[in-house]
């Protein structure tokens, strides 16, 4: 379960997106962030970087 200071930490990041009071407005917020993020992995081939685990 999630804590209380990290509910407040989540609260707080939506209010200064603007995201706190509108649901729509969140998931358009969330859409583009998810486009910017997918996009940035286009430009490295789509691949994450590999671990040797040490």
């Amino acid at each position: 379960m999630a804590s209380h200071d990290q509910v407040e930490r989540f609260k707080q990041a939506a209010r200064e997106l603007g995201t706190d009071d509108d649901p729509e407005h969140f998931k358009q917020v969330v859409r583009r962030i998810a486009k910017a993020k997918s996009s940035a992995d286009e430009g490295r081939g789509g691949k994450t970087a590999k671990r040797d685990g040490s």
